[in-house]
């Protein structure tokens, strides 16, 4: 018997989002973590397995990182976890090994990216790692509980009016073997049962935006129980979590010209224009398609790196 942690998008950062009220989003965030840190220690859990998108960005502060490393390290638990696009710079798995995660499994013993180091395995049970844009991978035979994280847009309802979602049934049958799933990139939670297994999502650990949804939403993550291949999971609220009404700011959710936005997105999208969601594919598509000089070119991929470090 093995008790793991689970843990969704932690989006680790140190700039407020937009509405929340807190007066240092960085203390904020490494508080929370170092309570999921106890939450494990009190539940003798072996492991925290994590879903990727650990940091908000590829090039977290300084002081940021210090805070994780300093929550984890001399930990008796290990932690598991993969790469989400936010730890990536580019959102390209070729700078994998620049990323602030590649940092801390080369320096904390306890920490394996595993779509970094490759596959987890221990007594009580083998974990595969699937990061943002690799590929699905199959478990081998190993006489122990397999598990899989995967960082995927998998969820059980759709977050906009045609969105095409992936179930966590559909993606089960595709990636069929593992007693356990956990899955990131989809910030909001949910536990399913599959043929043979159970597919959890626990949503993100912090609720950055003002979104119905994340409002109505409580932090938490799940105490999952291995048992040969059956899994059992408890519920576990990360109690520093405030009441959404006393962290957010709703005044400041939408401006009259960011409706406008809005609204000129959506007219593109149903005159069938292609637009996409990653702002480093965008400009790029922008580039070629205006012939932008290679000199300009690198200069402007240079700013987006910095800006997407937060400038430290």
């Amino acid at each position: 018997m093995a008790k793991l942690l689970l843990l969704g998008d932690g989006h680790l950062r140190t700039k407020r989002p937009r509405c929340r009220t807190d007066a240092d989003f960085e203390a904020l965030c490494l508080e929370k973590f170092a309570e999921v840190a106890e939450i494990a220690k009190a539940n003798e859990c072996v492991a925290i397995l994590q879903a990727g998108d650990l940091f908000d960005s590829p090039r977290p502060s300084m002081s940021l990182l210090a805070g994780v490393y300093n929550i984890l390290v001399d930990q008796d638990f290990e932690f598991l976890c993969i790469h989400g696009q936010h730890d990536l710079l580019y959102h390209s798995d070729q700078y994998r090994g620049r990323s602030a995660l590649a940092f801390l499994d080369k320096t904390l013993p306890n920490f394996h990216a595993l779509d970094y180091s490759g596959p987890f395995e221990s007594s009580w049970g083998k974990v595969y790692g699937q990061g943002f844009g690799q590929a699905r991978q199959k478990p081998r035979r190993c006489g122990k509980p397999q598990i899989l994280i995967a960082h995927v847009m998998v969820g059980d309802k759709p977050l906009y009016p045609g969105h095409d979602l992936t179930s966590p049934e559909v993606f089960a049958k595709k990636a069929p073997g593992y007693a356990l799933y956990l899955l990131g990139d989809y910030h909001y939670p949910y536990v399913v049962s599959v043929d043979g297994g159970v597919v959890v999502n626990c949503g993100a650990m912090l609720r950055l935006t003002a979104d119905a949804r994340d409002m109505a939403r409580v932090p938490h993550v799940q105490i999952a129980t291995l048992v040969k291949d059956d899994c059992d999971l408890v519920e576990e609220i990360i109690k520093t979590a405030l009441p959404s009404d006393e962290v957010f700011d709703l005044s400041k959710k939408t401006t009259p010209k960011e409706q406008q936005d809005f609204t000129d997105l959506t007219d593109r999208l149903r005159s069938g224009q292609d637009v996409g969601v990653d702002f480093h594919q965008n400009l790029v598509d922008y580039m070629d398609d205006k012939g932008t000089p290679e000199d300009v070119r690198a200069i402007a991929l240079s700013a987006v790196a910095y800006n997407e470090g937060e400038g430290d």
